[in-house]
């Protein structure tokens, strides 16, 4: 079994006035009663159905919840497929509902492609022009000489889309912890560094208070890092303060902590890293076409980044 990407419609039509040509197929069938002009075609991978007929005929149409490509004959002519129906049709001794792609066409209310050649084993001839039915009945499409068809489209359905984001919420947890809840990190490839001017200087020393509505999360932070390894506790003569700071949050909320290190006099110490910036215009440009995206909060990925050994002390605080 073969797989295509489209539908495939490859009839051409030359315009020479010189050029003598054959008459192609055409045959008159009944679509639920009515007579329409149908071009019957090796070349193409499915029935369609004008939408002209469609509307005039009033038949019942289905909206397609993938629109279907068509590959023309020519390089890079391509049409949509977005709607399809069930119709009564009938020729010589067929007379049975058949599926038929919607699509606008030109010369032709129909064409009838190798689905309709293959179900009723046709055989046709152009000198003299004959149409020959094997089966007043469709037989099933399987077996040899059949091919599906590989859209490479994806169906979203509404109703699966909340089942769809708790699976990755799940699948992503270990991704998102906070470091309190994941392990001490081991030292990678590339690691932090601190690289002072001056490893003698000494920063001037400024206290840090905690407020009481957020001790009870400092404590509860503190202690997680200390189990986790990633504090210790130790004696040092070279430390930055550690200020304590609510969260900006709504009125009604519980105030919540968050901890930064006042690096002002440290970074005045540091020798400069410079190392190129992502394009960001690229980076949202690619990131707007997309139809659905994601948000990772990395509120404490820089904590799972080790620092080499050697700088571990500069790291001090109070």
């Amino acid at each position: 079994m073969v797989e295509h990407r489209h539908v495939q419609r490859n009839a051409a039509v030359t315009k020479d006035p010189s050029r003598l040509l054959a008459e192609p197929m055409r045959i008159v069938v009944k679509i639920n009663g009515a007579p329409a002009q149908a071009l019957v075609d090796s070349g193409s991978l499915s029935d369609f159905m004008s939408s002209s007929l469609a509307d005039q005929l009033k038949v019942e149409k289905k909206i397609l919840t993938t629109p279907l490509g068509v590959q023309l004959a020519v390089q890079g002519s391509r049409s949509k497929i977005n709607q399809g129906t069930t119709a009564l049709f009938e020729y010589q001794n067929i007379k049975e509902k058949r599926y038929f792609d919607i699509i606008n066409l030109s010369n032709y209310e129909l064409i009838l492609g190798t689905p309709f050649m293959y179900q009723y084993k046709v055989s046709i001839g152009l000198n003299p022009p004959r149409v020959i039915i094997g089966a007043d009945t469709a037989v099933a499409i399987r077996g040899e000489g059949t091919l599906r068809l590989a859209s490479r489209s994806m169906q979203l359905y509404e109703e699966n889309v909340e089942a769809a984001r708790a699976h990755l919420r799940e699948y992503a947890q270990p991704l998102c912890k906070k470091a309190s809840d994941s392990p001490f990190p081991p030292l990678r490839a590339i690691n932090h560094e601190i690289p002072l001017m001056e490893e003698e200087k000494i920063y001037p020393w400024r206290a840090s208070r905690c407020p009481e509505a957020l001790l009870p999360q400092w404590v509860e932070k503190r202690d997680a890092y200390l189990k986790s390894g990633r504090w210790e506790i130790t004696n040092a003569t070279n430390t930055v303060p550690m200020p304590f700071i609510r969260k900006p949050g709504k009125v009604d909320e519980a105030p919540r902590l968050r901890t930064v290190f006042d690096l002002r006099e440290r970074n005045k110490n540091t020798r400069k890293l410079a190392s190129p910036l992502p394009d960001m215009d690229g980076i949202l440009r690619r990131a707007a076409r997309a139809r659905y995206r994601s948000l990772i909060d990395g509120q404490d990925a820089y904590e799972q980044i080790r620092i080499i050994p050697e700088h571990v002390h500069r790291t001090a605080f109070t």
